[in-house]
């Protein structure tokens, strides 16, 4: 039977442990080792594990991740988070050097938005 982590384990001083919490979802396979993404919302594992994303990066195929890119050449994987200028955050196609192998290639990058509008008012009387 799959289990949660519960945050009421996680407590110190009446505070929650937030590194502990973390700690113990990537353990029992809650969320992603690698990216800290969920690797399911139906509980954990029960072990260590990545999240779909993750394994996909050690597939040949043309690969989509939220943090991650993967050098074509070499394999490697970098943090888009890591990069020292946030170009690669903006819409469309950017080019990028593996500091691995020094691989030039270019990624490409579909930003989507969501907007959120407040409930409705009561109407007047």
């Amino acid at each position: 039977m799959k289990t949660m982590t519960h945050l009421e384990h996680h407590k110190k001083n009446g505070e929650i442990d937030w590194s502990s919490y973390r700690a113990a979802q990537k353990a029992n396979g809650e969320i992603c080792t690698k990216c800290g993404g969920y690797v399911s919302v139906f509980g954990g594992v029960g072990h260590p594990d990545e999240c779909a994303s993750c394994k996909s990066l050690g597939e040949p195929e043309e690969v989509t991740h939220a943090d991650i890119i993967r050098c074509p050449a070499c394999g490697h994987e970098m943090k888009v988070s890591d990069f020292d200028s946030g170009e690669l955050y903006g819409d469309g196609e950017h080019d990028v050097t593996c500091d691995e192998c020094d691989h030039e290639f270019e990624v490409s990058t579909s930003v989507s938005y969501s907007f959120q509008s407040p409930a409705r008012l009561a109407p007047s009387k």
